[in-house]
This record gives structure tokens, sequence and C-alpha cells, in this order.
């Protein structure tokens, strides 16, 4: 039942959003920092839209001292499909996410994934990871802090998988800060 919900807010969040989208899509050659942030806010909405559904409370600590002129990049573990709603519906900056390529197959969602900046990553092709790391580095230098799970899928247990190679060098190469992230508790609601 909680898994239709679910289902249900989302296809209510992208009929309702479409005008809205279809606004965005034509503006942001010209305005990309404006539609990335109403997008941003937008899709944090309908996270939280989604996160009412499934009963979830979100605690966030440590908001207060990311800092908000600059970009950043955010390293967090990955426990759930449920991870990306809550840190996306509460990062206080423009943020991307670094997505799996099979998220691209979409719809909807990976158009509003666009919007807001965000990378999708084939893990099987050398190649498309550099370039993957050149776009995160190219991003944060532009202003728009990234999100990137660096053990490269989901942990199904307390420990931390290893981190992938790579992913922290975004920050390596900017200079940018590094904001660890701890998700805890999004495996167990589903």
């Amino acid at each position: 039942m909680l898994t239709f919900l679910v289902l249900l807010a989302f296809v209510i969040f992208f009929i309702t959003t479409l005008p809205l989208y279809l606004v965005l899509l034509i503006l942001q050659k010209k305005h990309r920092r404006l539609c990335s942030a109403i997008a941003q806010k937008t899709v944090a909405i309908g996270f939280r839209f989604i996160m009412f559904f499934t009963g979830t409370r979100t605690v966030v600590l440590g908001r207060e001292n990311v800092p908000k002129d600059q970009a950043v990049l955010y390293v967090a573990n990955h426990r759930s499909l449920l991870d990306t709603p809550i840190a996306y519906s509460t990062v206080p900056t423009l943020t991307g996410f670094v997505a799996k390529i099979e998220v691209k197959k979409i719809p909807f969602l990976s158009w509003w994934m666009r919007l807001v900046n965000c990378i999708f990553l084939d893990r099987e092709d050398l190649r498309a990871g550099m370039q993957m790391i050149l776009t995160c580095i190219e991003n944060i230098n532009q202003g728009y802090s990234m999100f990137i799970s660096p053990e490269g899928t989901r942990s199904h247990t307390e420990e931390l998988l290893p981190f992938k190679e790579g992913s922290l060098k975004p920050a390596v190469k900017t200079g940018c800060l590094v904001i660890p992230v701890a998700i805890s508790g999004t495996d167990e609601i589903l």
C-alpha cells in the first residue's frame, strides 16, 4: 500500500507540474540559475509531498553550518531509494545530484533532474565516469553544489562500502568544501 501511495504521489506531482516544467525548459537557456532555483524548490516540494505520504519525518542537524554563498560537495552514505528525496528536500543551496544512468530512462523524473543540474553516471563506462567528474567540476565552478554517494550503490548493512575512485575528485580540483552527510533510518521506511 505504501509503495502505491508513493507512486501516486509521483504521478500527481508530474501531472500538476508539467506546465511549469515546460516554461522552465523554454527559459533555461537565458536564465539557467533562476530556472534551477525554481525547479529545485518545485522538486523539493514534490519530495516533501512524497515524504508526507510515507509518514516520514526528517530531522536535519548542522544545516546552519553549510555556507550559502559558495558551492560545496555533499558526500553521503546511501541506504535506500528514499535517500535522494530526503536529501534533496533538505539541502540549503542550489544542488545537483549524481545519479546512476538507469534513472535517465524514467520519463518526467529525469526531465526534472536535468533542470536541477543532476548528472547521470554510467558506472560501466570509464570515459563516462571521467566526463561526470568534469561536469561536476564545471557545475561547482559555476556555483552549483553537487551531491554524491561515493559508495556508488546502496549499502544494505550498517557498514560503508568502499568509495569509488574519483568520487571526491571534484572537491580536490575545485577546492570546494566537502560536507559529510549521514543519512539514517531510510532503509526502514520502505
